[in-house]
């Protein structure tokens, strides 16, 4: 589990789900559909959509777990907040955390959360001291 948030900003789309990844302006290669390497990129934005930056925060929610993904260099998990329906991504490494440390209920994890980033990728995570309900 974290300890602090960190200083940076988060993406997020349109729709107000947060991006695993983003290109700067496009990407740097085009893959065919039934590329392996392909996957993951709904989790990224597509060069002409908006991303919109957030300042790190923290928030108190329940995320069902829906899948796993993985795009170039990181494999993740797929969460949708079962009160508002935005989606999140969890990287493997702090999904153990969360196996070993939250309440999980049939797939949901209700806990205070916040965003990190790793390289160049972005996901949620549970703050230390959270207390899962």
């Amino acid at each position: 589990m974290v300890k602090s948030m960190g200083k940076y900003k988060i993406p997020f789309d349109e729709h107000g789900d947060q991006l695993h990844y983003t290109y700067d302006e496009a990407p740097p290669f085009n893959l065919p559909d039934d590329d392996p390497a392909s996957k993951g990129e709904e989790h990224r934005n597509i060069p002409g959509h908006p991303i919109s930056w957030k300042k790190n925060f923290k928030f108190h929610d329940t995320l069902q777990l829906d899948g796993m993904d993985h795009g170039q260099s990181a494999k993740f998990l797929l969460l949708s907040s079962t009160t508002t329906g935005s989606h999140f991504t969890m990287f493997v490494r702090d999904a153990i955390d969360v196996i070993r440390n939250a309440e999980i209920d049939h797939g949901k994890i209700t806990a205070t959360w916040m965003f990190i980033k790793r390289g160049q990728n972005y996901g949620v995570t549970v703050m230390e001291n959270s207390s899962p309900v």
